[in-house]
């Protein structure tokens, strides 16, 4: 929580550098915000099909936008790269895979252009940071595969269903 906490008080910060913890427990902390206010857009029945997103969600997207933008760029400054290669994840598929592979790299050990090491006597390490970008790859596949296969299912069923003759019918 410290670590959503230090993101939201650099709000609008897009120089020095952050960490991966810094980084992935941000990135942790707005997934698992998201999917309870996508679940309580659910419920309440604020969620669009046609968009794919809900009220509360949505706002809560609109919120962290900048937050998420500037500690993206703080991480790549802290592998000693510019903030312009955050426009790679433009690219389909591929840019995306190269930003999440910069995201868990570590930090570079020494001081660079974009300031002082935020990690003292860092020699690498943070694998519970691994750790956390590892689960997040995998609720987010298996989101995906339920996003795919439950309406797949409905529409068999209904399909069966229509196949079935009624019980009401006579022969």
């Amino acid at each position: 929580m410290n670590w959503y906490l230090h993101v939201l008080k650099n709000y609008g910060v897009f120089k020095g550098r952050a960490t991966r913890a810094e980084y992935w427990y941000f990135t942790l902390f707005n997934f698992l915000a998201f999917a309870v206010l996508s679940a309580l857009d659910g419920l309440v029945g604020f969620f669009s099909p046609e968009v794919g997103l809900g009220v509360l969600g949505g706002l809560y997207s609109i919120a962290v936008l900048i937050p998420y933008l500037a500690v993206t760029v703080r991480r790549l400054h802290d592998t000693d790269r510019s903030g312009a290669w955050l426009f790679i994840e433009l690219l389909p598929v591929i840019g995306g895979l190269v930003l999440f592979i910069f995201m868990l790299l570590d930090s570079q050990t020494t001081d660079n252009q974009y300031g002082p090491n935020p990690k003292p006597g860092n020699q690498g390490g943070s694998s519970g940071v691994i750790i956390a970008a590892v689960i997040i790859v995998f609720v987010a596949f298996i989101g995906i595969l339920a996003a795919i296969a439950i309406p797949a299912y409905q529409n068999y069923v209904d399909r069966v269903q229509q196949l079935q003759p009624s019980q009401n019918q006579p022969l």
